[in-house]
């Protein structure tokens, strides 16, 4: 036998002893494979906390991006139905788009060129699924706080 078998197998008899010892005393057995486990702690009330107001932030932040997606879509689909009625939609300009938070209500001020050539500018109120002229519908929906400017 070598040298360094020697020191290699008094090593593993010093390991050997030391793991029969310690579970003999009721502690765990503390090989190289115990060492080499992290130890994972409970977390904090202060990290607990974090995280829970992380999770609200992600929860916040995710209904805010479906309320936009919302307001987005509806906004198109009104603009959309707005050019199929105009006599030239291609020299239609939408100059502003506002929409109530549920975007039942969408409001549209454009620009667009009448049947002498001129361009005349215009307001169309679109509530649930009508869309109308009406100066009367404009002041009612339109005016005040709560919309959100889409365009």
């Amino acid at each position: 036998m070598t040298s360094t078998e020697k020191v290699l197998g008094i090593a593993m008899a010093i390991i050997a002893v030391g793991m029969l010892v310690g579970s003999l005393a009721g502690k765990p057995a503390q090989g190289p494979k115990a060492a080499a486990e992290p130890i994972i702690s409970e977390p904090t009330p202060e990290e607990i906390a974090a995280a829970e107001v992380k999770a609200a932030e992600q929860e916040i932040a995710a209904e805010e991006k479906r309320k936009r997606r919302v307001q987005l879509t509806r906004s198109a689909d009104v603009a959309e139905a707005l050019l199929g009625a105009m006599r030239d939609p291609d020299s239609t300009v939408f100059e502003g788009i506002l929409t109530n938070e549920d975007a039942s209500v969408v409001c549209v001020q454009y620009r667009s060129r009448n049947g002498f050539g001129g361009m005349d500018r215009g307001q169309a109120v679109a509530v649930k699924d009508t869309i109308q002229q009406s100066a009367t519908l404009w002041k009612k929906h339109c005016t005040g706080d709560g919309l959100t400017r889409v365009r």
